[in-house]
């Protein structure tokens, strides 16, 4: 038995630290980690990309189901609010850094307040970019430092009256220069509990 138990140490000390990892030797494997070698692990995610294809936009695969991307089933594997979040994330950042260093608005946000960033960049999101720079007269007013004219040019717009509630928290964060806060009904109606300043 003592042998036995020796022989194991010593199996276990020559497998790397990974495969003792994957194995379990060193507890549960954590969810959505590969449990294999690196290298066959490596070599199994780029067969899987070969076969399956990679596709942007949502199709019917051959089974009439639903995916995206690699073969995703999104009957089988819907997004998770987890998944969802780490692309806003990731999305809200590249859109920053779209209007940071874009012509059109570079100048505009490096002369505003975090919460007028803020505004800039919630807008170029709803509308895209190029959806936020056909606000021409509002980025000129921004420019100017003429926050209640943005905010007055932003209450008479299309996308105010399409997506009112949103809008006006919008134009009242620029015209104010402050973070909405839960006593203002609108934002309370619209954003629920969750949103705490």
């Amino acid at each position: 038995m003592r042998v036995q138990v020796v022989a194991l140490i010593i199996l276990g000390l020559m497998i790397p630290i990974e495969a003792r990892t994957s194995f379990g030797l060193h507890g549960p494997v954590p969810p959505g980690r590969m449990t294999m070698l690196p290298d066959t692990a490596r070599i199994t995610q780029k067969m899987t990309k070969g076969f399956e294809g990679f596709r942007g936009m949502p199709y019917k695969d051959s089974n009439g189901n639903w995916s995206i991307w690699y073969g995703r089933n999104l009957k089988a594997h819907p997004f998770t609010e987890v998944e969802a979040a780490q692309w806003l994330e990731r999305h809200l950042a590249e859109i920053q850094h779209e209007v940071l260093y874009r012509k059109e608005t570079r100048d505009i946000y490096l002369g505003l307040n975090e919460v007028r960033r803020s505004v800039l960049v919630q807008m170029a999101y709803q509308m895209g970019f190029n959806g936020l720079v056909k606000f021409t007269g509002t980025l000129a007013k921004m420019k100017a430092g003429d926050y209640a004219g943005a905010a007055a040019n932003i209450r008479g717009s299309l996308w105010y009256r399409q997506t009112r509630d949103r809008a006006e928290i919008m134009a009242t964060m620029f015209e104010t220069g402050e973070w909405p806060t839960t006593r203002q009904a609108e934002v309370r109606r619209l954003l629920g509990s969750a949103f705490v300043v």
